[in-house]
């Protein structure tokens, strides 16, 4: 997930949010890869994160149609969406330093989920 390695691409001096979301919410490439949490780059992370949520949403709609043997390959959209709901709770900020602290229920939580074959 893009937002998630922002860190990641600020160190390397890149953005990971993409050219034309930026343009539409009049964010700068600068403010990114300096860290500067402006109300320009809110919204753009806010747009990037709702389309994540919107993705995440079909596939667990298509819930379904997958077969019981193929559930383990959507593991990891357990870990987007615990992602999108802290991101959530932090106003949407990928500055934020809680946003790189692990999660030490994670295995656990995949395990469980990988038991009841849900995601």
């Amino acid at each position: 997930m893009l937002l998630r390695a922002s860190s990641y691409y600020r160190s390397r001096r890149q953005t990971c949010i993409p050219m034309d979301i930026l343009l539409r919410h009049r964010a700068s490439q600068e403010d990114f890869i300096r860290g500067n949490m402006t109300a320009e780059l809110r919204e753009a992370s806010f747009d990037l994160a709702s389309l994540a949520n919107t993705h995440l949403l079909k596939a667990q709609s298509l819930h379904k149609r997958i077969p019981s043997n193929g559930m383990s390959a959507f593991l990891p959209a357990v870990v987007c969406e615990k992602f999108l709901a802290k991101i959530r709770k932090l106003n949407f900020n990928i500055f934020d330093p809680h946003l790189t602290e692990r999660n030490s229920l994670l295995p656990l939580t995949l395990l469980r989920k990988s038991w009841t074959r849900t995601y």
